[in-house]
């Protein structure tokens, strides 16, 4: 694997683009110590802290596309958990969670004609005075309370190799990610399209799709955002 980590950069997932768009590349990591424009889903800016680690990597997707971004979050509580037995759970579709309900992390995918996905994963490491945490509808947290002795170049590295030495095939995808999914069972509010559908979370589908119960109904949805109502 070729690994190419950055003091600072604007985004990880631009660099890898640009780096790829003219050749095709395996097993390429770009990872960097600060990212000051890195991209959120639906186009929105990925906050990044001080103790932030911004990663993006050229990756096969999973044997189901869609569950391609579903599969790299199940992989990264898997790593956590392996690596430092600490828990962390997921959100429809693509937000990482610590056990407090924080937001930790985020995946998003870009994917250009017949070329390997790249991956891009934020993760909130540890905290530091210096942060001011933003507010959105899931509070912003870290994933370990202290210091974490590795250094982001070293983490980067070892996240991406755990992902190529771990990949899960679609059936196994589904179920632990239903098994990590915080919110399974409870009251939701999902955004798509200008319109909001509240309902019971029943969990993800054979595509990765979210199973929204309402009045007796359960009603799939491919594309959204999701807020757990209180």
């Amino acid at each position: 694997m070729k690994h190419i980590h950055l003091e600072r950069c604007n985004s990880t997932q631009k660099y890898l683009i640009e780096m790829t768009k003219d050749n095709a590349v395996d097993e390429v990591l770009v990872s960097c110590d600060f990212q000051s424009h890195g991209i959120g889903q639906r186009g929105n800016l990925w906050d990044c802290y001080t103790n932030s680690l911004c990663m993006s990597f050229v990756l096969i997707e999973n044997e189901v596309l869609s569950l391609t971004a579903l599969e790299i979050g199940v992989l990264t509580c898997d790593f956590f958990k392996s690596n430092y037995k600490n828990e962390l759970f997921l959100k429809w579709p693509n937000d990482i969670l610590n056990s407090k309900g924080q937001k930790v992390g985020g995946i998003i995918i870009n994917k250009q004609g017949d070329k390997k996905p790249i991956i891009g994963v934020g993760l909130n490491l540890f905290p530091s005075k210096n942060d001011k945490l933003s507010s959105y509808d899931v509070e912003a947290g870290f994933i370990f309370n202290t210091e974490l002795n590795m250094a982001k170049e070293k983490l980067a590295k070892s996240f991406y190799q755990f992902i190529l030495a771990n990949r899960h095939n679609s059936e196994i995808v589904i179920k632990k990610w239903n098994d990590l999914c915080i919110h399974i069972g409870k009251d939701v509010q999902i955004h798509n399209d200008n319109k909001t559908q509240d309902g019971v979370f029943e969990g993800i589908g054979k595509y990765g799709q979210a199973l929204i119960k309402h009045e007796g109904k359960t009603i799939e949805y491919y594309t959204g955002s999701l807020r757990i109502n209180n």
